[in-house]
């Protein structure tokens, strides 16, 4: 039981983490629309992976990346760069072709869900914040095989959540088309917002 209380915690923070639509998700449902239900959820697996280290590393490592925040503050400049370029790619498969099909190739999905997943460095402190409450009140022990099963929650979590968005997207393309259509330029638009949004809270925040 005391086991199965971390991995129920790791869903818990896992689904506060991942069910508000974000940079993650939103992909997600791109792949799901464009390529297909297995595209997104290979994508979902690849996500799953980076959150499982990304959250090992907000429980181990927390004190030290405190006692060194420019190494976070590097992690945000590097993203907002990330962010651009993505907001520049899909701007560019929208204005080359806007009705392009779903394409159903295996391409590199899982790649790309760790590499996106890495890019959302905020999820990070993130799981500090959620980390640091489970351990003031007693809830979240330090021991090894408590963390894995910990951070093993959060995986799992952030894969079934993220297989729902695709889910949920594949079962709305073939009802409104022009989601569909206009993807590429909703995502555009998303990845410049976060970029933005990204900028405003390094230099304002």
């Amino acid at each position: 039981m005391f086991y199965l209380n971390h991995f129920l915690w790791g869903l818990a923070m896992a689904s506060v983490g991942v069910t508000l639509p974000g940079m993650v998700n939103m992909t997600s449902v791109n792949l799901s629309i464009r390529r297909g239900i297995r595209s997104a959820l290979h994508f979902s697996a690849g996500a799953a992976v980076t959150v499982f280290f990304q959250a090992f590393i907000a429980v181990v490592f927390a004190g030290y990346i405190a006692r060194h925040p420019e190494v976070f503050q590097f992690l945000k400049k590097a993203a907002v760069v990330l962010l651009f370029l993505f907001s520049i790619i899909f701007l560019y498969q929208a204005l080359r072709n806007k009705a392009v099909e779903a394409r159903k190739g295996k391409g590199h999905s899982f790649l790309l869900g760790i590499l996106v997943a890495g890019m959302n460095v905020l999820s990070i402190p993130f799981f500090f914040a959620f980390s640091a409450f489970l351990k003031a009140n007693d809830w979240l022990s330090q021991g090894i095989v408590a963390r894995l099963f910990f951070v093993s929650g959060t995986s799992l979590g952030a894969l079934l959540l993220l297989a729902g968005y695709a889910h949920f997207a594949q079962y709305i393309s073939g009802r409104v088309n022009s989601l569909s259509r206009n993807m590429n330029f909703i995502m555009s638009g998303f990845f410049l917002l976060l970029a933005v949004l990204q900028i405003a809270q390094l230099y304002y925040g």
